[in-house]
Order: C-alpha cells, then structure tokens, then sequence
C-alpha cells in the first residue's frame, strides 16, 4: 500500500481543497474495457460494474505502518494480484479503486460564504442608495457574478481534463 501510496501521490500531487481525503474502494471491473488495464497510458477509461468501499485499505492507504505485522495481507487479498504474463480475460477482474468526493462541510460552508456575502453587499447598497430595490439587485447580481465563475472554473478542468492533464 506504501508503493501504491506514493505512486498515487506522483500522479496526483496536488490534492484539490474541495475534495475529501483518497478513500480506497474494491472495484470489480468490466472486460469490456478497451486495452490493458496495467498500461500507464493515460487517462484511460474503464467500466466499473460495482464497488465495495474499503475501510481496512483506506487506513494502510494513509497509514503504511498498519499493514506491518500483516503477513497474510498478500494472501488474504489475492484477488488483486495480476500475474506476469497474464491475459485479459473474457471475467470481470478485481482492482482497487482510489476515490475522492466533494467534501460536504466544504461545499456547505463555501456556499454560506457566497450567500451571507451575498446578502450583506445588498444591505449596504440598498442603506448607501436607500433602495431595497438596487439592494436586492445588488444580492442577485452578485451571486449570479459566483456562479458565472464557478462555471467558468468547472469549464476549465473539464477541459484540462481532457486534455490528459
């Protein structure tokens, strides 16, 4: 898990302020994907058919020092273990799947932010004009100006996602 640890990191060093810590589920993966699942060509897409999350592998993941006394880990998740020389078979093959969601307490909180902001600039300019009017505008108008950019922003890693990076 150590190995697997760092080689996540090396692709992904950077971990996004909104996302959860990595979570490490046990997919069984479709034979219906296209190549082999072992190429380091990415990114690649695979059909997940279903997936058990994994508290035991989520904490080795994070913690590398639980699995040392473990000396039947190897056997006891031996549906991992991808011989050499090994084809792709026409079953579904076991892996392990490294999640990652939106934190809830981040989106909630991050939301909050945008709305009381929202809501205090169009108090101060329907006090400054004396127009609720202009304030509620005011409100509106900004909150509008955050989605604008959020979209803008969500726009731009999809398509640096697509780009392979």
């Amino acid at each position: 898990m150590n190995i697997l640890h760092k080689k996540y990191k090396g692709i992904k060093p950077v971990h996004d302020w909104y996302l959860s810590s990595p979570q490490i589920e046990e997919a069984v993966v479709s034979p219906f994907c296209t190549g082999d699942p072992e190429a380091q060509d990415y990114p690649r897409e695979v059909i997940i058919e279903s997936s058990t999350p994994r508290p035991d592998l989520t904490e080795a993941f994070h913690n590398s020092t639980v699995l040392r006394g473990a000396r039947d880990f190897l056997r006891l998740n031996a549906q991992f273990n991808i011989l050499p020389g090994a084809t792709q078979s026409e079953k579904a093959r076991r892996a392990i799947l490294i999640k990652t969601n939106v934190c809830q307490y981040i989106l909630v909180g991050a939301l909050a932010v945008v709305v009381l902001f929202a809501i205090v600039a169009g108090i101060v300019v329907g006090v400054l004009v004396h127009s609720a009017t202009l304030g509620v505008a005011t409100s509106a108008g900004v909150i509008g100006i955050f989605t604008l950019v959020q979209g803008y922003l969500f726009g731009m890693k999809l398509l640096g996602q697509g780009k392979g990076h």
